[in-house]
């Protein structure tokens, strides 16, 4: 390991401890011994008869570094204890921050992580009524990490990583992911974990204005690569998709498992079938709109993404939503023709 505690409960690291004076394991307590050497980094070792389990031997240095900056930087909040174990689950997370009212985990995750495992962890955490955090380390940041892996670590709407090499915390939120376009997002930066904004970067790119939008659609109908039951599903109701209302185009939610123009454009059927001047209850209408997110997401945001469009449709008064129910008012505007549609075109 390359971490122990010393006689004042302090934390060190192998490679700033002293030879002569004593350490004890973090996770049993036990005393440990300082190593070192010219071909093994320096490292405590337990003694030859102590038998531990709670303490991760073979730790990757930028894991310690990690653990060692998010616990000083949580060290004014409350008392933190380091690979605690947490008996009824037996669990230990990197950090355990305890304060008066409450206990909060924090995992430091810089290697990959099944899907299963993930939840486990999880579902351990709010067995005992924890507030957990996954925080990211280099590898994640560094690599362009796809947007299903993103999504399995959203968090209250963001991602949060710790770089060793900078010495910062840097948070990913405001994500979109416009049609035919990559994934964005802001990147906020910290010198602590719940400290102030030190930098900030927006990952941008030119996006497709939205008439070359509606020709893309146009050249995924020509190439027969849309969902034929959504085709069918259009002309049974006398519509043609390349006709339908600009607003299928100007979406950008992250997490959806369609594009946002087809999100939007099942929005405006299921509004058509529950028809003008009826209403349907808000919890319903958002259960019918669940299926098109990842599993990865958690209610809270998918409800947040449905409530944000929503609110689209009341801006444009095609809804009216109260507190239990959504009031269809009319429905937006469809085209008889391509050409009429760009003569159209919004500013």
């Amino acid at each position: 390991m390359f971490i122990a505690i010393d006689a004042h409960h302090h934390y060190i690291r192998a490679d700033q401890a002293n030879k002569k004076a004593h350490y004890y394991c973090p996770g049993c307590r036990e005393k440990v011994v300082l190593k070192n050497g010219d071909v093994k980094r320096n490292h405590f070792a337990h003694l030859i008869d102590t038998q531990c389990h709670s303490f991760t031997e073979n730790e990757s240095f930028e894991h310690l570094v990690g653990k060692l900056a998010i616990a000083a930087s949580l060290k004014k909040y409350g008392e933190v204890l380091l690979e605690s174990v947490i008996p009824n689950i037996t669990q230990r997370p990197d950090i355990l921050l305890k304060t008066v009212n409450k206990t909060y985990a924090f995992e430091y995750q810089c290697s990959p992580i099944s899907w299963q495992r993930y939840m486990e962890r999880n579902e351990g955490y709010i067995s005992e009524h924890i507030e957990y955090y996954w925080i990211l380390g280099e590898k994640y940041f560094s690599t362009k990490t796809g947007q299903r892996t993103m999504m399995k670590f959203l968090n209250h709407k963001k991602i949060l990583f710790y770089i060793p090499k900078i010495q910062k915390f840097v948070q990913f939120e405001n994500f979109r992911k416009y049609d035919f376009s990559s994934m964005q997002y802001d990147q906020i930066f910290r010198n602590e974990i719940f400290g102030q904004i030190v930098d900030k970067k927006f990952k941008q790119q030119k996006l497709p204005s939205l008439g070359k939008q509606l020709m893309k659609l146009q050249s995924l109908i020509f190439g027969k690569r849309i969902d034929v039951k959504l085709i069918a599903s259009l002309y049974e109701q006398q519509y043609q998709l390349i006709q339908a209302p600009w607003w299928i185009h100007q979406g950008a939610l992250f997490g959806l498992r369609i594009s946002n123009w087809q999100w939007r454009i099942s929005i405006i059927l299921l509004l058509a079938k529950i028809g003008v001047h009826n209403f349907i209850q808000r919890r319903q209408f958002n259960q019918k709109l669940k299926k098109y997110f990842y599993d990865t997401l958690d209610d809270t945001y998918i409800d947040y993404c449905i409530n944000q469009t929503l609110y689209e449709l009341e801006i444009i008064n095609i809804i009216n939503i109260t507190e239990k129910y959504i009031i269809i008012l009319h429905l937006p505007k469809w085209y008889d023709s391509l050409e009429e549609k760009l003569a159209e075109t919004p500013k």
